[in-house]
């Protein structure tokens, strides 16, 4: 009941906040590290969640026209991410340096560990995804990893830091519906 409530405020603290700010626009050098993602197309077609970059800023978005989806090994161009930017709005939240390193640190050891099977609930709520990143300097691309998928389908990364991950996304996520 308490994550039902949480996606509903947050949606609305994102329509509310869309329509008070002009979109963000990237420069280049922001680096992506983590997304929660919320999409429900059985209620109505609802696009909204947020990005945070390496330097801690919290980049949210709402049902966006136009949206860059990774492949399906989950790899993102560049392009594509910064795109994604340029439609979305900076918050006012900004994560302490301290904080973001210690959960970008998380990263690598969530993308090495596994994922339980993706199940279908089919709860007609929608799917909400945690999602961390890995950029590749060489080839200018974004892998994503899954942290937690709920909703509509279900998964879940067995890593020990994912469960502290998923804590700390959703209580920034709370911060975003709070203010």
């Amino acid at each position: 009941m308490r994550k039902s409530k949480n996606i509903i405020l947050h949606g609305l603290f994102i329509v509310l906040l869309a329509g008070c700010s002009k979109n963000y626009i990237p420069t280049g050098d922001e680096v992506i590290l983590f997304q929660v993602d919320y999409t429900n197309t059985h209620t109505g077609n609802q696009h909204y969640g947020y990005y945070i970059d390496n330097k801690g800023n919290v980049f949210t978005y709402s049902n966006p026209t136009v949206w860059n989806s990774p492949d399906s090994l989950f790899v993102f161009s560049n392009t594509g991410i910064m795109e994604n930017l340029s439609y979305c709005i900076k918050s006012e939240i900004r994560i302490p340096p301290e904080e973001l390193n210690k959960f970008a640190g998380y990263i690598k050891n969530i993308a090495s560990t596994k994922v339980t099977a993706r199940k279908m609930v089919g709860t007609g709520k929608g799917t909400l995804k945690y999602i961390c990143f890995q950029r590749s300097e060489t080839s200018d691309q974004y892998k994503g990893f899954i942290i937690r998928e709920e909703g509509n389908y279900t998964c879940a990364n067995l890593n020990y830091f994912s469960k502290r991950t998923i804590t700390w996304l959703s209580d920034i996520n709370s911060r975003l519906t709070d203010k």
